[in-house]
C-alpha cells in the first residue's frame, strides 16, 4: 500500500505534532485502515465467521480521543474495486487466501500463536464489516462516505473542496495525490506525525524545486505504485534521476532501454492510464449528491474512454452507495448481497471459506469495456 520509499524521502516535510493542533478542524478518515488495525485482534473470528463487533473497537477508542481534543470525524471508505487496480487487488486477494490456509493448518495441527499470525496477514476486510462501523457513526452523527471507488482519491477531493482541514491514514499515496496535511502514526494519545505539502522545500535528499503536482505523479508513478509496477531496478531516486534527464515519458522509457533497463512493451501506456487515473477517478460530490471526476478532464483527454479509472453510475444509486444503502461491490442491498456469500465449511467445521463476487468494469486491450466477474476465494 502506498509508494515505496515516499515517505523518507519526505521526512522534512513531517513533524511530530499532537493532535490538539487540529482542535476545531474536521480531519478525514480513511476507514478500512482503522478497521484493519481493530480487526488484528478478532482476526481469527473474521476468518472463521464467528459474528463479532471487536473490529470496530479501535475507531471507537480513537473517536473518541479526537472528540477529547476537539476534532471532528469524516470517515471515507473504499467502495468497488478500481479497474486500473485490478492486478494488485488480485494479488493481495491470492496472498491473503494463501495465508488463510496455512493459518487452518497451523489451526488445525494445534499450533494456535502460529495460527493467529497467519490469521492476521488473511484479513478480509469486505463492506459488510464495515457496515458495522458506518451503523455507530450513525449513532454518534459523525459523517462518513462510502466512496465510488478508492478512499484515497475521495479523501483528496474533500481537502481540495475544504470539507475537511486534513487526513488521518497510513497510506503515502495520499501525497501523490497532491494532499496538503496528511497525519500518519495516530497514537490513542494523539500523538501523530504531520506531512505538511508547503513543506516540501525543506527536503533535503532531492531538490523538488520548480516541480509542480504533475511532476511529483510521475515521479510517484515511475517508482512504481498500485496501478503500475516500477520498471526492475527503478526505485524512487533513480525515477527522480531520469525525470530530470526528460520529463516526457516517451523519451524517458528510450533513456531506460539504452541504459539496459527491461522496460515491459506496453509501459509507456500503461503509465499514462496510470496519471490518467490518479487525475480523473470517480469521487463522490456530498454537496451536488453525485459521482464526478476528481479532476476536470483535460481538453486532450476528453475524447477518450477513461472507464479504467471508474464508471458514473445514476445519483440515485450514488446516494446510496455513499450513505452505505447497499454494498459498493455488488450494487444490492447488505441483507441481499450478505446471502449472495457462498459459504462452505470444511476441516470438520473448522474452516468457512467465502466465495465472494466482487465486480469491476476493465477495459482490455480494445475500444470495448466489459464488465468482469471474479469470484474469490477467501
Amino acid at each position: 500500500m502506498g509508494i515505496s520509499g515516499l515517505l523518507p524521502l519526505t521526512k522534512e516535510a513531517q513533524n511530530n505534532v499532537h493532535i490538539s493542533q487540529f482542535s476545531g478542524k474536521t480531519l478525514g478518515i480513511d476507514g478500512y485502515v482503522w478497521l484493519y488495525k481493530g480487526a488484528f485482534s478478532c482476526c481469527q473470528d473474521i476468518a472463521l465467521g464467528i459474528p463479532t463487533k471487536r473490529h470496530i473497537q479501535y475507531s471507537l477508542n480513537q473517536i473518541k480521543m479526537l472528540s477529547h481534543f476537539g476534532v471532528s470525524c469524516y470517515f471515507v471508505f473504499d467502495g468497488n474495486s478500481l479497474p486500473s487496480k485490478i492486478h494488485t487487488d488480485l494479488e493481495r486477494a491470492s496472498s491473503k487466501k494463501i495465508n488463510l490456509e496455512k493459518a487452518l493448518s497451523e489451526l488445525k495441527n494445534g499450533r494456535k500463536k502460529d495460527a493467529f499470525s497467519y490469521f492476521q496477514r488473511s484479513i478480509n476486510m469486505s463492506p459488510l464489516l464495515a457496515k458495522d462501523l458506518i451503523d455507530e457513526l450513525k449513532k454518534l452523527n459523525i459523517k462518513y462516505v462510502v466512496a465510488p471507488y478508492e478512499a484515497d482519491a475521495q479523501l483528496a477531493y474533500l481537502e481540495r473542496v475544504e470539507l475537511i482541514d486534513g487526513i488521518i491514514t497510513e497510506d503515502s499515496d495520499l501525497i501523490a495525490y497532491g494532499c496538503k496535511k496528511i497525519i500518519y502514526k495516530l497514537d490513542i494519545k494523539g500523538s501523530c506525525v504531520l506531512f505538511d505539502r508547503s513543506l516540501m522545500s525543506n527536503i533535503k535528499q532531492l531538490s523538488f524545486k520548480g516541480w509542480d503536482d504533475d511532476l511529483f505523479r510521475k515521479l510517484c508513478i515511475l517508482s512504481g505504485c498500485d496501478y503500475l509496477p516500477a520498471v526492475p531496478g527503478i526505485g524512487i531516486k533513480r525515477s527522480y534521476k531520469y525525470l530530470l534527464k526528460s520529463k516526457n515519458i516517451q523519451k524517458l522509457v528510450q533513456i531506460l532501454k539504452i541504459e539496459g533497463f527491461n522496460v515491459p512493451q506496453n509501459y509507456v501506456d500503461e503509465f499514462q492510464r496510470a496519471e490518467k487515473t490518479f487525475l480523473y477517478q470517480k469521487v463522490y460530490d456530498p454537496i451536488q449528491k453525485k459521482i464526478i471526476s476528481l479532476e476536470k478532464i483535460r481538453p486532450e483527454h476528453i475524447s477518450e474512454n477513461l472507464d479504467y479509472s471508474g464508471v458514473l453510475v445514476d445519483d440515485d444509486l450514488a446516494f446510496k452507495i455513499a450513505t452505505g444503502e447497499i454494498d459498493p461491490v455488488t450494487m444490492t442491498p447488505f441483507n441481499i448481497s450478505h446471502n449472495n456469500e457462498n459459504i462452505k465449511t470444511d476441516y470438520k467445521g473448522i474452516k468457512p471459506i467465502k466465495q465472494v463476487l466482487l465486480t469491476t468494469w476493465v477495459q482490455p486491450n480494445s475500444s470495448k469495456q466489459s464488465k468482469l466477474n471474479l469470484i474469490i476465494t477467501i
